[in-house]
């Protein structure tokens, strides 16, 4: 099974800035938006690492 380098790299950056991801999710003003900017970071980041990884098959 191969372990693809972005994903580790995300899960990563999950585990270590979680505590601080939260904190900033929740606390503060009304700003309805916060967790579609988390979500939008997320995909982006796949899409982009797929699109690279899609090139070098090639």
């Amino acid at each position: 099974m191969q372990i693809h380098s972005p994903l580790l790299l995300l899960v990563t950056f999950a585990f270590v800035y979680a505590p601080s991801l939260g904190r900033w999710l929740y606390t503060g003003s009304n700003l309805w938006y916060r967790h579609h900017l988390v979500w939008l970071a997320i995909i982006l980041f796949v899409f982009f690492s797929l699109r690279q990884q899609r090139r070098n098959d090639l």
